[in-house]
């Protein structure tokens, strides 16, 4: 998926050294870093996409699926607020209603991430110390 300023495409060998040190720049409440030999295992396994900026650098990742909730979403410290989140869950959303979704679940690690979920529909609980986001993709709910 292209926009005039970013593309969604899959993660290729060359993002990780490159996403790697975005990583250990960002300070570790904001960073999903904790997280990184689980990616590079997800990576070898199953992929992952990322959002590429026009000189095709990587700026954002994605890996898992929102409709199990077990995944990870992280963009660059320096490239938050500018909509590349909300683009590549966008096109998650719509590849998750394409795929006959009703809805999707985000566990949002860390605690800073809450605003950012509401902002793109899901609804924050405490579930079980955790807070976990849903949204749902029926019909009905998205006309409400």
């Amino acid at each position: 998926m292209r926009s005039s300023q970013w593309t969604i495409r899959p993660a290729t060998k060359a993002d990780l050294p490159i996403i790697e040190r975005w990583l250990a720049t960002t300070g570790e409440l904001d960073s999903l870093a904790v997280n990184w030999p689980t990616t590079l295992l997800v990576f070898k396994e199953k992929g992952m996409l990322v959002v590429a900026d026009k000189s095709d650098n990587a700026v954002a990742y994605f890996w898992g699926s929102l409709v199990t909730g077990d995944s990870v979403l992280e963009v660059r410290h320096d490239m938050r607020s500018r909509g590349i989140g909300a683009y590549l869950v966008s096109f998650l959303v719509a590849e998750a209603r394409a795929d006959g979704a009703s809805e999707l679940m985000v566990e949002c690690s860390p605690h800073t991430s809450t605003s950012f979920w509401q902002k793109m529909g899901f609804t924050i609980s405490r579930i079980d110390h955790k807070l976990i986001g849903r949204r749902s993709l029926t019909e009905l709910a998205d006309a409400i």
